[in-house]
């Protein structure tokens, strides 16, 4: 992840730098540190529902620029993080704050719900030709649980310990990028004998 953070006059607070998916709990413990020298807002590109949940959960301000208020991105890229910070600078009232409660979405739900609906044709079709699975078979009491967007560093060992408690499987569908930086987690996830996705 890149970082780039800049005053009010659009001048660097300090260098950028660059965060591996390792480092996501430094990061944000710099950040909330260099908060308390000066009020910070973190900026992220509106597909990044890794870091917006942590960051929001640790007490930082997030907010979520949309692609309409930036640059083209890069092919398979994201705008830089200076053009998500220049942003922030000239326009704060364009990006939308996340909540908590609302997570990537804040601002975005009809939205969200109305791809949902638009999507059920699809949905229908792919059911019907066995390409999609609504449910396993009804004549046993069995949920699937599933995990996504890991592994983190924390928070999957926690979920790891609670599921052997109880004896349980999940599914980990995990990023790329997490498990380059965490390739330990995931053979942690998959010695215990879950899935990986």
């Amino acid at each position: 992840y890149q970082v780039e953070v800049l005053d009010g006059a659009g001048q660097r607070v300090v260098e950028p730098s660059d965060w591996g998916a390792a480092q996501v709990t430094r990061l944000m413990a710099w950040l909330t540190e260099l908060g308390e020298e000066a009020p910070v807002a973190v900026v992220l590109e509106s597909t990044n529902g890794l870091l917006d949940g942590p960051m929001t959960a640790a007490g930082l301000d997030v907010y979520r620029a949309d692609p309409w208020l930036l640059p083209a991105r890069p092919p398979f890229g994201s705008v830089t993080a200076g053009e998500l910070a220049e942003r922030a600078r000239s326009a704060p009232d364009a990006l939308a704050r996340v909540t908590a409660e609302g997570g990537s979405l804040t601002g975005r739900a009809e939205e969200y719900d109305d791809g949902v609906r638009r999507s059920e044709p699809t949905r229908a079709a792919l059911v019907a030709s066995g390409r999609c699975v609504e449910h396993g078979r009804r004549d046993a009491p069995r949920v699937a649980l599933t995990f996504d967007d890991g592994p983190d560093p924390v928070y999957t060992r926690q979920v790891l310990e609670i599921l052997a408690r109880y004896d349980a499987r999940a599914t980990f569908f995990c990023v790329g990028h997490h498990v380059a930086a965490l390739p330990d987690e995931v053979r942690r996830i998959a010695a215990a004998g879950h899935e990986v996705g």
